[in-house]
Formats: C-alpha cells, sequence, structure tokens
C-alpha cells in the first residue's frame, strides 16, 4: 500500500486512524471499531478539497472500516471446525502495529539526520577557528571526545578543506598520526 500522500494533516489513512486511536485512548489491540469508523467517516466527510487520487486511498480504508464494523454487529458465526472467534479487527491491527512501529523508527531516523547535518556543519567551522589558534595541529588534537559520527564528519572537513588549499596535511607513515596546517594566503 502507497502510504507517501497527505490529506491535512496526516501522511495516509493509517496515520489519520492511529491519530483517532490515540485521540480516543483506546487499546490498539482493542478498537472500538464502531467510533473510530464513524469518525474515521466525519473526518473524509468534513474534508473541504478533496483530491480524488489521495482521498481514494482513505476511501479504501474507510471501506474495510465499514465491513469489519459490519463483520461486528453481525452475530458470530462459529465454524463446526474451528473453537474460536476470529476477530474481524486481527488483520487492520496488525498493519496499524506495524505502521505504527515504521513511523517510530523514521522519527528516530529523522532525529539521527538533524543531528549529524549539525555535527557536518559546524565541523568546518570547527576546525577553522581551531587551526587558526594553534596552527599547526594533529587531527587527534581536533577531539575533546569521540564519537564515530564527529570523527568521521571531521575527516571529511579536513579532506575538503584540503581539496579548498586552506590546509595541508602530513603523516610520516603509515597509521601514523596526521598533521594539519594551515596554508597561509
Amino acid at each position: 500500500m502507497n502510504l507517501d500522500f497527505t490529506l491535512g494533516d496526516f501522511s495516509g489513512p493509517l496515520d489519520l486512524l492511529l491519530h483517532l486511536i490515540k485521540e480516543n485512548k483506546m487499546d490498539i489491540l482493542n478498537i472500538e471499531i464502531e467510533k473510530i469508523t464513524d469518525q474515521y467517516m466525519d473526518y473524509l466527510n468534513k474534508m473541504e478539497s478533496m483530491n480524488l487520487e489521495v482521498t481514494s486511498n482513505y476511501l479504501v480504508l474507510a471501506s474495510e472500516l465499514l465491513y469489519i464494523k459490519s463483520k461486528m454487529l453481525l452475530p458470530s458465526v462459529k465454524e463446526e471446525e474451528e473453537s474460536e472467534e476470529i476477530d474481524p479487527r486481527e488483520e487492520l491491527v496488525n498493519r496499524l502495529l506495524e505502521y505504527q512501529t515504521y513511523k517510530e523508527i523514521t522519527k528516530t531516523l529523522k532525529e539521527k539526520e538533524e543531528l549529524r547535518k549539525e555535527i557536518y556543519t559546524k565541523a568546518p567551522e570547527d576546525i577553522r577557528e581551531y587551526i587558526s589558534k594553534r596552527g599547526n595541529v594533529k587531527f587527534t588534537d581536533l577531539f575533546e571526545e569521540y564519537s564515530k559520527d564527529l570523527v568521521v564528519a571531521t575527516f571529511l572537513s579536513i579532506l575538503d578543506m584540503c581539496k579548498q588549499r586552506e590546509i595541508t596535511l602530513k603523516q610520516d607513515s603509515n597509521f601514523g598520526e596526521i598533521y594539519i596546517e594551515r596554508v597561509n594566503v
């Protein structure tokens, strides 16, 4: 199912459904399908400008909700071979749980991306400032504490600064200390 569309504040029908479940303080494993379906339909009906291509995905989920609602309203018929009643919400709940997991992972990845952008933006400024105060420095002098992201960002920054002819790099031996020297212009 394609979830790369937006309607109002929601990035897809499952996003709207999750919002309604949370807003009603429902347990995702025990959705009050009648209440949620009514609210979901109300939301769709209130939308002023509906893009048919976008809303069709919302309407597909609305039809699924109505189907589940109707199944839950009908008296349950147990098949002779089955001793347990099948909950018609089960597939929807599984999709919602999976969507919720992806949404949380996406949020975490976006936060990490923002942190990395900040590190990569700030690294060249910090290097220039440090080198301008001290002249010649060792690569390891650029760090008060080590993190993989910071070391990689710093290394890429010094390579770029070297390419721009702001600094020169020297290393006496393989795996030896890297020395950074400011180019006098």
